[in-house]
């Protein structure tokens, strides 16, 4: 009876002990004891980290242009088409903002010319020109031998960081001149030569030879609308005679020999040393890189009766008394 009494005691105080440990161990925790412990093993348990804010103002930015010979030049003379290339268009420009230059959206500034089309091209920061306040940027955009005559208006634009707002200049336009020009495609075959197959005397409805169509293209950004392309011919001359070139006709339209009869009011009868009208024929300017036609228009020749009274031979415009046909727009 003694033993089983003292065993009870004992369990009794194990129990009391286990509970004040546990209340120890409770306390240490919200003392911070067991960080301390942590802090033994020497691992980190804390880290630092930068922070970085930047506050931008509300205030608007304002874009002007600063003045120079080449901007009044251009601005008030005009621009010159380069045939069949393309010239570039420059102006410099300052972006102000009372916030500091620092609230001006660098990426933002850009020049647009519109007109015929939209070209747009981003604006390049000139880092070395600059004051608290404001920022100078060169802007440049190129114009092509097609693009339209006439007064494009110029658009330089910036953004500011502190409202997000874009604002624009578009005080100034470019007037770009008008350029009438035009080349012959040249053929790898036979250049720019009209050729026909062998011809036998009283033949008609002839055309000329497969691929001996002449195509224009139209190298500036002037429309020559219908009428205002003339063919100049002249006789074709060989060592027994002439062909006379009113046996010749020229048109814009080709299939079931359609450029061949003269009474066809699209197609236009030759004569000798004469400007012709080719009625339908057209050349609008158009990117000739494009395809498809645009910028080009085709003409298409026809015998429409071999006279009988030729000799054999060869006749064509190389020879003695012969001048080359002249093909122009108007």
């Amino acid at each position: 009876m003694q033993k089983r009494g003292r065993t009870k005691e004992g369990l009794v105080v194990l129990i009391m002990l286990s509970l004040i440990f546990i209340v120890l161990i409770s306390v240490s925790v919200s003392a911070g004891w067991i960080d301390w412990i942590k802090t033994i093993t020497g691992r980190a348990t804390a880290g630092r980290t930068n922070v970085t804010l930047q506050i931008s103002g509300t205030s608007p930015v304002n874009v002007s242009y600063i003045q120079n010979t080449t901007l009044a030049l251009q601005s008030n003379q005009g621009l010159s088409p380069t045939e069949y290339g393309s010239k570039v268009f420059c102006v410099n420009v300052t972006v102000y903002d009372p916030n500091g230059r620092t609230d001006i959206d660098d990426t933002s500034v850009k020049i647009q010319l519109s007109n015929t089309r939209k070209n747009t091209t981003a604006c390049r920061k000139l880092t070395a020109e600059y004051k608290a306040t404001s920022q100078n940027y060169t802007c440049c955009v190129r114009l092509w031998y097609f693009d339209g005559a006439g007064a494009w208006t110029i658009n330089v634009s910036a953004r500011d960081l502190g409202n997000g707002a874009t604002k624009q200049n578009i005080s100034r336009k470019l007037t770009y001149k008008q350029l009438q020009a035009m080349q012959l495609a040249r053929r790898l075959a036979t250049g720019n030569r009209i050729q026909w197959n062998a011809l036998t005397p009283g033949a008609t409805n002839q055309t000329a030879a497969t691929g001996n169509s002449t195509t224009l293209n139209n190298t500036g950004n002037y429309n020559s609308t219908a009428g205002k392309i003339y063919v100049n011919a002249t006789n074709l001359y060989g060592t027994t005679g002439y062909f006379d070139v009113r046996n010749f006709t020229v048109g814009a339209l080709t299939g079931s020999s359609a450029e061949c009869s003269y009474k066809n009011v699209s197609n236009a009868r030759l004569v000798n040393a004469t400007n012709v009208n080719v009625t339908l024929a057209n050349l609008t300017a158009g990117n000739l890189s494009a395809g498809g036609g645009k910028g080009q228009e085709t003409l298409y020749w026809c015998i429409w009766k071999v006279p009988t009274t030729l000799g054999s031979g060869y006749y064509n415009t190389s020879y003695t008394k012969g001048y080359p046909w002249t093909i122009k727009i108007t």
